[in-house]
């Protein structure tokens, strides 16, 4: 992991389920909470285990929204929209 934060604005491409997991190096999970960006808010997604796994402090997301977050973060515009299939998946798995 290399990047801290990846921003992922309302007319960009939606991202799957694996590249957000591919992006926070692991299983994912929506920070409490958001941060607003140019008079947007963003849901904030992260690793769900990024403490437990010792990740670093993410720097960015501390300086610019005083969030203690553990490893990578994406930023989603508008919200993440949880997909029927995404759904199924975590009925399927758990």
């Amino acid at each position: 992991m290399s990047k801290e934060v990846t921003i992922v604005r309302k007319n960009d491409k939606k991202l799957s389920l694996k590249e957000m997991q591919s992006l926070v190096g692991g299983r994912i999970e929506r920070h409490p909470e958001k941060v607003v960006i140019d008079e947007s808010e963003y849901d904030v997604i992260v690793n769900e285990e990024g403490l437990i796994d010792n990740l670093p402090l993410n720097a960015e997301m501390n300086n610019n929204f005083g969030l203690f977050i553990f490893g990578n973060a994406i930023l989603i515009e508008g919200g993440l929209k949880w997909k029927k299939e995404w759904l199924d998946l975590l009925q399927d798995k758990y």
